[in-house]
């Protein structure tokens, strides 16, 4: 998204001699759920061709996204008194790679807070821990790289549960080796974490409960699109959990080319809460961007494409939320194309774009725009 503020500001800054009237169109909030473009007045826009600058390979024309929806869970609890005799263990999962939701969730990679809810079934059910409290993740639109909880054990069953978790953790990553091969499971006692035991934690069968609920919502692919080969149709991503002095929350997000799809996949996440006893919301829903073959800006820019390089564009739709789907319902008759330099690593540690890309991006963007 900064590469794409730079290139219209170089725009807006006489870089381009020849273009057609512009409107560069700045929105805020994108990662965190498409704010600002759910909130644009139509009526600010008189451009009927928008060229958008959110996607992250050269070459790479997209003419369309998935449409998504968010999923809040939650389950109160009334605290109980901790155990008496117990200590306090930090139990952290980490070293995961990530990524971006919608784009990396055909990966295969690990999420971390499944993993914990592996690890917490395990301290349950076999060396008698309570759960205090439990968190993970940090982006509805990223897979989460980190989850952690606080639980109570007994004294005398430490050394068993650092065995279980080394085991938990060796199994990890044997399943996902070589795509997220580097999972960590840390338990530390509260003498080096600093943490205190709490003094009340959640009941056990409501702590099972959510466990539960960790290991049984679904995440990741759902159907791969028929239409295109390797494109996601419907997914999701379990993405936050959090939980408070006498609840716990989860968010979800799931991602479809098809409507009917997607709220079909919303439908089975809320029918997964009601069994476990928890309540379910929707918010944050919007809408996908069809693909138009038939695009006049399309034709436009593969022509230059072709020109510039010899070669064809790959032309394709993503399994991502971009803020076209949304500019594109609230406009009306937009004929709309997404490109962009390449860029990797995207909602990770370590996001880079490459510098000769942008170099060849700004100049094929000039060309396409003397063009119109």
């Amino acid at each position: 998204n900064g590469m794409g503020v730079a290139i219209m500001l170089a725009l807006l800054d006489g870089g381009c001699e020849s273009h057609p009237p512009l409107e560069c169109l700045f929105t805020i909030d994108e990662e965190r759920g498409l704010t600002g473009a759910s909130h644009l007045d139509p009526g600010w826009l008189e451009a009927r061709r928008m060229i958008n600058l959110d996607s992250e390979e050269e070459g790479h024309f997209c003419i369309g996204c998935a449409g998504g929806v968010d999923v809040g869970i939650e389950g109160r609890f009334t605290p109980v008194p901790a155990p008496r005799g117990f200590v306090p263990l930090s139990v952290r999962v980490e070293g995961l790679l990530g990524g971006h939701s919608g784009m990396e969730i055909h990966s295969g990679r690990a999420n971390a807070i499944r993993v914990l809810g592996r690890v917490l079934r395990t301290l349950i059910d076999g060396h008698g821990c309570a759960v205090a409290s439990m968190a993970g993740g940090s982006k509805r639109n990223a897979i989460p790289r980190t989850a952690s909880a606080l639980v109570a054990a007994p004294r005398d069953g430490l050394e068993g549960i650092r065995e279980a978790a080394a085991a938990i953790q060796a199994r990890q990553r044997e399943e996902f080796s070589p795509v997220d091969g580097d999972v960590t499971i840390a338990v530390t006692a509260s003498t080096t974490t600093g943490d205190a035991l709490p003094d009340s934690v959640m009941p056990p069968e409501f702590a099972s409960r959510a466990v539960d609920l960790l290991l049984s919502l679904h995440h990741g692919v759902e159907r791969m699109s028929c239409l295109s080969k390797g494109l996601v149709e419907t997914s999701c991503n379990l993405a936050i959990l959090e939980s408070g002095v006498d609840s716990v929350s989860l968010v979800l997000t799931a991602r479809s080319l098809v409507e009917t799809a997607k709220y079909a996949l919303v439908d089975r996440l809320d029918a997964s809460a009601r069994l476990a006893g928890f309540s379910h919301s929707r918010g944050n829903g919007y809408p996908g961007w069809k693909p138009d073959a038939s695009s006049e800006l399309l034709a436009a820019a593969t022509a230059h494409h072709r020109g510039l390089t010899g070669g064809e564009p790959l032309v394709e739709a993503v399994h991502a939320g971009l803020e076209c789907g949304i500019i594109g319902d609230r406009v009306g008759g937009m004929d709309m194309i997404s490109m962009g330099p390449d860029i990797r690593g995207v909602h990770a540690p370590g996001e880079r774009v490459c510098i000769s890309s942008t170099r060849r991006f700004w100049e094929f963007l000039r060309g396409l725009l003397a063009r119109l």
